[in-house]
C-alpha cells in the first residue's frame, strides 16, 4: 500500500467532528513526484465509497465518505469524538494544527515521463488527517467550534420564534406532508 498527502481543504468541521474536503487534488505534481490522474479511483470508490478515517495512516478515527469530482476526490468525515485521539484529533483541526489528508491507495497502473509516475488507476484503501501533507494547494477554511455552533442554533431556535417565521414554518410543513402524500400514491 502507498500513501499519498494532500492538503485538506476543510470547508467546516462541526461539533459532532463531522467535516467536508478534498482527499485527493488532480493533476498535481506531489512532493513525492507523482500525478494522480482525473478517474485514478473510479472503480475502487464505484465499489466502496465509505472508507476508514485514520490519524496519520496509523489509528482508526472515524469514517469517511467519498466521491469523486472534476476536482479530485472529494470526502465528508465524521471524527469519533467519544474517543481520546479522535478528541484530540478533532481539537488539532479546529486550531489549524492538521491541515491535510493523505490517501492510502494500492497504485495499478501508472507509467514514468522522466522522474515523475503518472498513476492512471487505483484501489483506495483508506484517507488520514495528517499535520504535513505531500500537497500544499488546498488549506482549511473553516473549522466551526462547538461554542460558536451552540450560539449560531440558540440565534436560529429564537427566530423560529417570531410570529412571522412560526406561520411560514407551518405553512412549509404542511406543503411538505401534501408532497411525502404525492410521492408515496
Amino acid at each position: 500500500m502507498e500513501r499519498k498527502s494532500f492538503s485538506l481543504e476543510v470547508k467546516e468541521v462541526d461539533s459532532q467532528g463531522i467535516f467536508a474536503g478534498t482527499a485527493n487534488v488532480y493533476n498535481i505534481k506531489d512532493l513525492a513526484g507523482d500525478i494522480v490522474m482525473p478517474g485514478t479511483f473510479a472503480e475502487s470508490i464505484a465499489s466502496k465509497s465509505r472508507l476508514p478515517l485514520l490519524y496519520e495512516h496509523q489509528d482508526a478515527i472515524g469514517i469517511i465518505d467519498v466521491s469523486e469530482t472534476d476536482k479530485g476526490v472529494e470526502c465528508v468525515g465524521q471524527i469519533a469524538l467519544e474517543t481520546s485521539l479522535g478528541k484530540d484529533v478533532y481539537a488539532l483541526m479546529k486550531m489549524g494544527a492538521i491541515t491535510g489528508l493523505s490517501i492510502g491507495f494500492l497504485p495499478l497502473e501508472w507509467k514514468w515521463e522522466g522522474d515523475t509516475r503518472i498513476i492512471s488507476k487505483g484501489t483506495l484503501l483508506e484517507v488520514s488527517a495528517v499535520a504535513v501533507p505531500a500537497n500544499q494547494l488546498a488549506r482549511i477554511s473553516e473549522v466551526k467550534a462547538a461554542d460558536e455552533a451552540k450560539k449560531e442554533l440558540a440565534k436560529l431556535e429564537e427566530e423560529i420564534k417570531t410570529p412571522i417565521l412560526a406561520i411560514r414554518l407551518s405553512a412549509l410543513r404542511t406543503k411538505i406532508l401534501m408532497l411525502r402524500n404525492q410521492v408515496s400514491l
